[in-house]
């Protein structure tokens, strides 16, 4: 149990630095898809946010996200990524940041 949380807790911080990489190239869909799965897995495991300055990096990528997309389509990519389990939202942020059928 402790090895499994391990590396769960490792590809969370791994997976945070591919948000921080997609909002800095305004990456909008990737960084929200993104976001929503660790949400959604975070929840799932109990597993808190991750440092303060990360947080509010997240926050104004988020804000400015839905500034571009708009309201519903923020809320669609979010919702993608909130239905996506570890193992796919690493296979996401391993591939270009478009979303294919198998993700």
């Amino acid at each position: 149990m402790v090895r499994e949380h391990g590396w769960k807790r490792e590809a969370f911080g791994w997976l945070e630095g591919i948000v921080a990489i997609a909002i800095e190239q305004t990456d909008h869909e990737r960084a929200i898809r993104l976001l929503g799965a660790i949400a959604a897995l975070r929840e799932a495991t109990g597993f808190r946010a991750s440092r303060p300055m990360l947080v509010a990096q997240r926050v104004r990528g988020a804000t400015a996200a839905r500034a571009v997309l708009g309201d519903a389509a923020f809320t669609a990519v979010r919702a993608e990524g909130r239905a996506m389990t570890l193992e796919q939202a690493i296979e996401y942020a391993l591939a270009s940041g478009r979303p294919s059928g198998t993700v």
